[in-house]
């Protein structure tokens, strides 16, 4: 009936919600820079899609002035990375450095505080090695240590340098670890760090049809709420109707004489299947049980008033009791007042009491 198509369309509209909102977000992975505490200063680059941490530590007093970044490492020096594929890369680099005892500070982008000195491997003058040149003073450094002439040499190739020259003029503008001017790096207690986050990836299209999915869900359930509404006001009209006749017919036949009373119950009988038929017509699947026990009632009343009016042996007794007419008419007189006096329906529900009780 309709209630289940309803109900069976509710439980695949729901099927189809559960479903796109399975499918429409997709968790993935990413990964997002951000700045992190740290325990110490640092210069670090804020150019938009940058997230270098120039010099970390960074050993000079933290400041906010960009000019005074010239002095940290990360600017005082221009790197470039060497590598030697075999002994003879590393003798014919050797020829154009000497080692030099050099002043070292504790703070080493400022040049303040007490000094120690140590003998490291500098560059002798300018120079051309594998098509890239040098100026005189560079000094080499390897895994971020200056090394001596004696330590290179121990190395087994194939293996990088790098070497560390002044920056000069301009130079000493641009950072020499991610290319940006010194006006885009800050100094704070911070560094760079990537971290991993998962986020919802929507899909659009999938998106829409959960959400028709779920309106569709919910116009189905609004649906079936109306329809039970309307049951089970039709049942209680229907148990209203039941009791109304029910109590009318008592009332009846507290008061009413047979006869009347016999064409009083043949009346609620069709009265009773005419609205048990129309309410089926109309409302599909609808419960007419009260209409079907109020009927199974006035068909057992009429029984029993039909018996109590078994027709005696004398017709014209019969005739006189069921029409209530003069004891002196005659049988003639009976059937003519009955033919043109009454209206064909109380004729013809009669003639049904008549005939049901004579074959009793």
């Amino acid at each position: 009936d309709m209630g289940e198509r309803v109900c069976k369309d509710i439980e695949e509209a729901t099927k189809k919600e559960e479903l796109a909102k399975k499918t429409y977000m997709t968790p993935v992975k990413i990964r997002k820079w951000a700045l992190k505490d740290a325990p110490q200063h640092s210069t670090f680059c804020g150019f938009p899609g940058c997230h270098s941490n120039c010099h970390v530590p960074c050993k000079m007093e933290k400041t906010l002035d960009s000019e005074k970044f010239r002095k940290c490492s990360a600017f005082r020096y221009n790197r470039t990375e060497v590598r030697f594929e075999s002994p003879e890369d590393v003798s014919e680099f050797l020829k154009h450095l000497h080692d030099v005892t050099t002043d070292f500070f504790p703070d080493e982008d400022g040049g303040v505080g007490s000094s120690w000195q140590k003998k490291v491997l500098k560059t002798r003058g300018n120079f051309t090695f594998e098509g890239r040149a040098f100026r005189e003073g560079a000094m080499v450094y390897v895994n971020g240590h200056v090394v001596d002439s004696s330590e290179l040499r121990l190395m087994t190739a194939p293996f990088n340098v790098t070497l560390a020259e002044r920056s000069i003029g301009d130079m000493m503008d641009i950072c020499n670890r991610c290319g940006h001017h010194r006006t885009f790096h800050s100094h704070d207690e911070k560094t760079w760090e990537e971290e991993s986050f998962t986020e919802e990836l929507v899909d659009s299209d999938v998106k829409q049809e959960y959400f028709a999915a779920t309106d569709e869900r919910k116009a189905k359930q609004q649906a079936m709420a109306a329809i039970t509404a309307k049951i089970n006001r039709c049942e209680e009209e229907q148990a209203e109707l039941r009791r109304d006749l029910l109590g009318n017919i008592l009332q009846f036949e507290r008061d009413g004489i047979p006869r009347t009373y016999a064409l009083l119950l043949q009346n609620q009988k069709e009265l009773f299947r005419q609205h048990i038929q129309s309410t089926i017509d109309r409302e599909h699947g609808a419960d007419v049980s009260e209409l079907r026990r109020a009927l199974t009632e006035v068909e057992a009343r009429l029984q029993v008033v039909v018996q109590s009016l078994r027709k005696p042996e004398n017709d014209l007794e019969w005739a006189q009791l069921i029409l209530h007419v003069d004891n002196s008419w005659t049988m003639e007189e009976v059937e003519k007042n009955f033919n043109e006096e009454r209206s064909a329906s109380v004729r013809t529900n009669l003639w049904k009491i008549l005939r049901t009780a004579w074959s009793i």
